[in-house]
Parts: C-alpha cells; sequence; structure tokens
C-alpha cells in the first residue's frame, strides 16, 4: 500500500513529531510505500521525496500558517508523481495548514488524522483560560471566549489570533467533510471530541 504520512516537521521535535517518524519507519519495515510530507528543514531526516516538501519562505511566515498556496500546490505534484492509496497527517495546524486537505479530496484520497491534542476543539490547545481554570466556554464554536479569558499564554494578541484562526478553519475546511477516519491517544480524547463534535468517525 501506498500510504502518504503528513506532518509539520521531518525531524524530532515533540512526541507527535517521533510518532510520525517512528510510525514511517515501521511501515516500511513491513513492506508499504511510505510518502512523507512536510516542509524543508536544516533538521530533517534525509528522505527520497524531499524535493516535495515546502519551503519556509516569506509568505509562509506572514499568512502561510492559515492559508498555504505552496503546501497545497506541491501536494498536489506529490499525489500525481506517486499516486497514494491512503493520506494519514498528524500536525499540520499552524504549519502546512488545513488548506491541503481539498487537494486530498480533489484526488479521491481516503484521508485519516492522529489527534495528538484538542486544538481542533479549544484555540488554546488544553482547556485551560487565562486564570489557569478549565475551561470549555469555547464549545459550539464560541471561539470568542478564548479572547474573553485572554486564554493563550502569550497574550490578547496571541489569543484573539487563534480564535480567528479557528472560526477560519470551522468555515474553510470543516473536519466532517474531509476526514474519514480518527486516530485518538486515549478513550478520553475520544470520548471528549464526541462530546464536542458527534459526526466523528473514529
Amino acid at each position: 500500500m501506498k500510504i502518504l504520512q503528513i506532518n509539520n516537521n521531518h525531524f524530532r521535535k515533540s512526541g507527535t513529531d517521533s510518532v510520525y517518524l517512528n510510525l514511517i519507519e515501521l511501515l516500511r519495515k513491513n513492506g508499504h510505500e511510505v510518502i512523507p510530507y512536510s516542509f524543508k528543514d536544516k533538521n530533517n531526516i534525509h528522505d527520497d521525496f524531499d524535493d516535495f516538501f515546502v519551503e519556509k519562505n516569506f509568505f509562509y511566515k506572514s499568512f502561510g500558517k492559515f492559508y498555504s498556496l505552496s503546501a497545497k500546490k506541491n501536494l498536489e505534484k506529490l499525489i500525481v508523481a506517486t499516486k497514494p492509496d491512503i493520506a494519514h497527517f498528524h500536525n499540520i495546524i499552524g504549519g502546512l495548514s488545513l488548506s491541503i486537505l481539498p487537494i486530498l479530496k480533489k484526488h479521491n484520497i481516503p484521508t485519516v488524522v492522529t489527534v495528538h491534542g484538542f486544538k481542533y476543539l479549544c484555540p488554546a490547545y488544553v482547556f485551560i483560560d487565562g486564570k489557569g481554570e478549565i475551561c470549555e466556554k469555547c464549545k459550539n464554536g464560541k471561539y470568542y471566549n478564548c479572547i474573553l479569558n485572554n486564554c493563550a499564554p502569550e497574550g490578547i494578541i496571541r489569543s484573539s489570533g487563534l480564535a480567528v484562526e479557528s472560526y477560519l478553519r470551522d468555515f474553510l475546511f470543516p473536519l466532517t467533510n474531509y476526514i474519514d477516519k480518527y486516530i485518538f491517544l486515549s478513550s478520553f480524547y475520544l470520548n471528549k471530541y464526541i462530546e464536542f463534535e458527534p459526526n466523528i468517525k473514529k
């Protein structure tokens, strides 16, 4: 099987990156053809598909974290060249961005996501507000609460940016329109996502 593995980093920067890289190694050891897709970076582990990776240019640093034309363009080139059977992505928010999802849909590629956190539910990721208290006020898309409660540790500007990003994400790329299956790290993750989005298919 040809499996497209997608993640913001192609080196070990976080636990998510380790899962992504370990999975690539495991799948290849079991006879699958794995096609990684990520950003170009001096720390990257070399791969035969490096040329398709995305440059972090000025546009990316300014606007690309929300919508990346280059990530979409390069992904389509990679798909045409390799014809993957399935796509599996990990962390792409704030990097490759969810703007790549319509390309996978366009080419009728079944898409799976491993959910490594609560970013799709909480703009500030962790269900903790600016006072350090547990908070789920953004449930049902009420992301303005991220601003009202100044949830981002970096301050109100960051909180505002995260809220806007979440509104744009839900409007432009509703996950239930683009994701075929979800992989959750625990039953707690699964139950929390179903509580917020009953149509999620585990």
